[in-house]
């Protein structure tokens, strides 16, 4: 837990270090974070990373592009193929993790960078919430950086754009299509009270329709992922998974909702795109009640809370109880992230690769 807290303290030491230049805060903040993930024991996080992708780079030396793409059970090849394309220059995973990183970081980094007003709060909420996933869901967080700068796309309502992004990002993983609702229900949903009535539909249809569901889902499925991931027992439908990560996405949505008539006075347009997408972020983890899955689902849209919460915090316009509030936030996400995120996804404590 020392290299987290040591983590969290020179993030904080950075904002007064590098003042109002946000570049080079997330510049460096970036560095640091990919460095984590980069140098990391393969052990840390869920079981994917030692016994999945590391096996598999392992197959992949030997195999040829013909076999990538006729191995029957790969799905998201053009992440294999670049694992392939890796190989060709180095047989040392430990390289590999370092490279697979950069995406999700840097693409993060990238948007707090460009939309934040608040680049410290916003790297603390990525930490606590998002930034560990990078342990384990190698190609999802892959994904997840590239849906990213899809969002640019949404506010200039380039569809053309936006398409091919997502499209490349379904590449790595192919449940990134699931963003392209996104374009819809983002700019013509008009947020409101509604959106929470979304949210509640969808945890009341987890609870009382969920046999309903698990039936449908899998015919619906056009990729077969569902049915595999039953067959090889790789998801869920045991509906344990705990719904305290549901209730912070309400209350990050409740909280910045004191603010939304504040934010929308300066950018209406933008301020409801990321209310709405947030909104589904809600949804989609609701659903996880039925297939636990539905959570990593989520993260493609929630992920914009990062942008969210800060700014709606930005608009509070008294300066000493929005100082309270930004230490209290970031203390919350701190302690949040110190006693459930790293035990949740067994990266407690730390460990470098030569410690192995």
């Amino acid at each position: 837990m020392i290299i987290y807290i040591l983590l969290f303290i020179i993030l904080i030491c950075l904002k007064y270090i590098c003042k109002d230049n946000k570049k080079l805060f997330c510049l460096l903040a970036g560095i640091i974070l990919w460095s984590l993930l980069a140098f990391r024991s393969i052990n840390i996080g869920v079981t994917d990373t030692s016994k999945l992708y590391k096996p598999f780079f392992e197959k992949l030396i030997n195999m040829n592009l013909n076999d990538i793409f006729a191995y029957k059970w790969m799905s998201d090849k053009a992440f294999y193929i670049l694992m392939k394309f890796i190989s060709l220059f180095t047989k040392n995973f430990q390289i590999v993790l370092a490279i697979l990183a950069i995406p999700y970081v840097f693409f993060s980094m990238y948007i707090i960078e460009k939309k934040s007003p608040n680049p410290l709060l916003s790297v603390i909420i990525y930490v606590s919430l998002y930034y560990m996933y990078a342990t384990f869901l190698l190609r999802q967080v892959f994904a997840v950086g590239i849906i990213l700068f899809s969002l640019q796309y949404i506010e200039k309502k380039d569809f053309k754009r936006f398409l091919i992004t997502v499209l490349i990002a379904s590449l790595f993983h192919v449940t990134a299509l699931i963003f392209l609702l996104v374009y819809p229900f983002a700019l013509k949903n008009k947020y409101g009270i509604k959106n929470y009535i979304y949210i509640l539909i969808a945890f009341i249809i987890s609870i009382s329709l969920k046999k309903i569901i698990l039936f449908i889902l899998p015919i619906i499925d056009f990729t077969g992922r569902i049915k595999t991931g039953f067959i090889y027992s790789s998801y869920s439908s045991d509906g344990k998974i705990s719904m305290f990560g549901l209730l912070i996405l309400i209350v990050i949505l409740l909280f910045s909702n004191h603010y939304y008539q504040k934010m929308k006075e300066n950018d209406k347009k933008n301020t409801d795109i990321l209310f709405n997408i947030s909104t589904l972020g809600a949804v989609f983890f609701a659903l996880s009640k039925i297939l636990t899955e539905f959570y990593r689902v989520s993260i493609y849209f929630s992920i914009v809370n990062i942008l969210l919460l800060p700014m709606a915090l930005n608009k509070e316009n008294d300066q000493k109880k929005k100082k309270y509030f930004e230490i209290a936030i970031i203390i919350l996400f701190i302690l949040y992230f110190l006693f459930r995120t790293i035990n949740n996804v067994n990266a407690n404590p730390y460990m470098f690769f030569w410690e192995d």
